[in-house]
């Protein structure tokens, strides 16, 4: 979204975290900022606004560690985030899911890098790690990123689903089916996690991209409460409390009710507006981010915390030896047009000459059964569209998978557009936005120039279009509905805009003065006002926008002012009143002068020193007026009786001090 246009999506936000009823002190933290204000959230602030074009960002962090250590490893993470989103151009040259999901995984590598650093570097911080589930929002898209055992939930359509995959060793071994959840309460270990931020120099980042739809409603909390509350309870809580505030509130008064025996962090944000689809149906357990996550080695560094993760990494390995791959039942679907899918084994990790493949209609799925863990390429292309291809992995651990493409028109080479005239000159500085009528990703409005390049330079989006056209001091014009070609270079002619009109007088100016008034650098006057000798111009009609007032004379300093005219209204009047003059007094060498205002009797006189040889006074800056010239000349002891001076708004004046009338 492009800056000046306000989203149609709307966000209400609210972070809290508690200590719980054990711990002595929180070792959790967490993030809520709106990155385009970088207005960033405290402990049960609530946010709302739009969702902007740098988009939001929630992450929380549970830390580990012991004393102090804990909190400043969450701490070091949620800080390092931030200062990686706020420093990276999110919604500009960072918004396609490569590269959004990319900047989201170097983030957090950094802030592990920085945390494994210190905690190698200080004793204090020896053993010091944190997990992590840290998201951005853009636009519709939700960006979901998962290191450990902290969650992230979507409310939808009154389902809550978790979204995340628990890496520790009980929630993999639950998963899997080697464990009920009645056998793994009696087992224990449940904070057994297989990987956190700052306990080795590598990590498995699980990370994926979904859509946000209409009500959708966002959670993201630490184990102290998804360990203490059952997502029923929490399903309850947060479909029956409208208020966020109110909800995060209730969720931790839960985790405190059922035993608080960890620290409770919880994050929620629910999404609303025109922009987002409606949703059709819950969210399904097949939509959770990643795929099985396998222990990483035994680890090289020799920290206590790190037995604990070698010990998680052996039963890991145990566990996944129990299953033997089965075919994945992989569910394509693919709009706007018929397409055709193909899945081919991938030249590393797939199977070897695998292909399968199939059309597909707008709305229904092309079914197909492809091996279990093992790594592939899927593509969709139809006539028309370009062709999309991404990697798969069906190293997961659930029956059914889900992928989806939107296909875009094959693009026109360039997109020209050209603005309406105005007095046969092309008008600079038109706002144009608009609004694909098929399914294509949106484009940011664009402010356009009187000439140059074209707006889109390499390509644009084939297909139907509309689009409106806005500038100050015209009515906002409509642009109707135009079909942009493949393959070509396509020109669009913005149509003439309706000009709104106001009106403007200057005052206090000289007479004889000429009055121009300018948008930019566009006269908005067939020809110059001449002032009259009321020394005010009348009521001038111009454009309904900011311009430029210029008032100029012979012998006098150019005026300039800016005024902002409304629609149908008199701007506020331009006076010249204090437009100083710039004078000097010819006198006889040695005299003294002394000018005193006669419009301004209050006012302190302006006393001129000896004059010099020059004969001239150094130059003075007098407000326009009338001015008594009392000149004494040297060796006097009385001033000559008093002369008048009068001078206009900007007059540029060299006077004989004789000459002037008594």
């Amino acid at each position: 979204m492009a800056s000046g246009q306000e989203s149609k999506i709307r966000y209400v936000a609210v972070g809290v975290t508690n200590v719980g009823r054990v711990r002595e002190h929180n070792e959790d933290n967490f993030l809520l900022v709106d990155l385009a204000l970088d207005q960033r959230g405290e402990s049960g602030k609530v946010l709302s606004g739009p969702v902007a074009q740098r988009g939001l960002s929630l992450v929380v962090a549970d830390g580990m560690g012991g004393a102090a250590a804990g909190e400043v490893a969450s701490k070091m993470a949620v800080d390092g985030l931030h200062g990686e989103f706020k420093n990276a151009d999110l919604g500009g040259t960072v918004r396609a899911e490569p590269d959004v999901i990319g900047l989201l995984e170097t983030a957090i590598n950094k802030a592990n890098e920085a945390i494994f650093r210190l905690g190698q570097e200080s004793k204090e911080h020896q053993g010091m790690g944190t997990t992590l589930t840290a998201s951005v929002v853009l636009g519709d898209s939700l960006y979901l990123s998962q290191v450990g055992d902290s969650r992230g939930y979507i409310l939808r359509k009154g389902k809550l689903v978790q979204m995340t995959r628990d890496q520790s060793l009980i929630g993999q071994l639950i998963e899997e089916g080697t464990l009920t959840e009645e056998q793994a309460e009696k087992l224990g270990g449940k904070n057994i996690i297989l990987q956190a931020l700052g306990v080795e120099e590598t990590l498995k980042i699980d990370s994926k991209r979904y859509e946000i739809l209409r009500g959708d409603t966002l959670l993201l909390c630490s184990d102290g409460l998804s360990g203490m509350v059952p997502d029923a309870q929490m399903e309850q809580i947060l479909t029956a409390e409208a208020d966020l505030g109110t909800a995060a509130g209730k969720l931790i008064e839960a985790a405190n009710a059922n035993g608080g025996k960890d620290n409770i962090t919880v994050v929620l944000a629910r999404f609303e507006g025109e922009d987002l689809r409606e949703p059709l149906q819950p969210l399904t357990d097949a939509e959770k981010t990643g795929g099985s996550f396998h222990a990483p080695p035994p680890p090289k560094s020799n920290a206590g915390r790190n037995a604990v993760l070698a010990t998680a990494g052996l039963l890991a390995v145990v566990a996944a030896w129990l299953f033997w791959p089965k075919d994945v039942l992989l569910k394509v679907l693919v709009g706007p047009a018929n397409a055709t899918v193909t899945i081919k084994g991938a030249p590393e990790g797939g199977p070897s000459g695998f292909e399968k493949g199939g059309t597909t209609e707008p709305g229904k799925p092309l079914e197909l059964a492809v091996p279990r863990g093992a790594k592939f390429l899927l593509a969709a292309e139809a006539p028309g569209y370009e062709r999309q291809e991404r990697p798969l992995s069906t190293d997961v651990e659930f029956a059914e998978m889900e992928e989806s493409f939107t296909l875009a028109r094959t693009p026109a080479r360039s997109l020209d557009v050209v603005p309406p005239s105005v007095g046969g000159k092309r008008l600079s500085g038109v706002r144009v936005s608009l609004v694909a009528l098929e399914d294509q990703p949106p484009v940011a409005p664009v402010v356009v120039l009187d000439g140059g390049a074209p707006e889109f330079s390499d390509r644009f989006n084939a297909g139907r279009w509309k689009g409106t056209a806005e500038r100050r001091g015209f009515q906002t014009g409509e642009i109707k509905e135009f079909d942009v070609p493949s393959g070509a270079p396509f020109v669009l002619q913005v149509p003439p805009l309706e000009e709104v009109r106001g009106t403007v007088v200057v005052t206090q100016a000289p007479p004889g003065a000429e009055v121009m008034i300018l948008d930019g650098e566009e006269p908005l006057l067939a020809a110059p006002e001449k002032v009259g000798a009321t020394r005010s111009t009348p009521p001038l009609s111009v454009r309904a926008t900011e311009v430029t007032v210029q008032v100029t004379k012979a012998g006098h300093r150019p005026f300039s002012a800016r005024v902002a005219v409304e629609k149908d209204r008199e701007a506020p009047a331009v006076s010249m009143a204090n437009h100083g003059a710039q004078v000097v007094l010819r006198a006889p060498v040695g005299a003294r002068m002394t000018l005193r205002s006669k419009d301004r009797p209050s006012a302190a006189p302006v006393r001129i020193p000896a004059i010099e040889a020059s004969g001239k006074s150094d130059e003075q800056w007098l407000d326009p007026g009338s001015y008594d010239v009392l000149l004494r000349p040297k060796g006097a002891v009385e001033d000559e009786p008093a002369r008048t001076l009068v001078v206009e708004p900007g007059q540029i004046l060299e006077v004989e001090v004789g000459t002037l009338p008594r």
